[in-house]
């Protein structure tokens, strides 16, 4: 009996779907009762941070502030032990930032 062992090929160029820049690209639900799920992308594994303000631009919460690899991420933010209002989630990374609105209702 003759065995023929075929090859297995791997793509040399593997395509890998990271993105190509970095934002915070939705809040669920918004509006929200007591938790928001936020999603978040980033295109270089690079320090990372997530806050949450009130509108007098007072720090509510951190929901992250880590090095943070490169790809599509989520985190959650408990709004239970805040009022009713809105807020600003915060993402900074390398120096540059950008934000997104939250309504709390309840």
């Amino acid at each position: 009996m003759k065995l023929e062992v075929t090859p297995l090929s791997v793509d040399e160029n593997p395509i890998v779907n990271l993105p190509e820049s970095f934002a915070i690209d939705s809040a669920y639900p918004n509006p929200f009762n007591s938790s928001v799920k936020l999603s978040y992308r980033i295109s270089n594994s690079s320090h990372a941070s997530i806050s949450v303000y009130d509108l007098a631009d007072v720090h509510v919460a951190e929901l992250i502030n880590d090095v943070t690899p490169s790809g599509y991420h989520k985190v959650t933010w408990d709004g239970s032990g805040v009022p009713s209002g809105i807020y600003i989630a915060r993402m900074e990374v390398g120096g540059l930032s950008e934000s997104i609105k939250l309504i709390l209702m309840r």
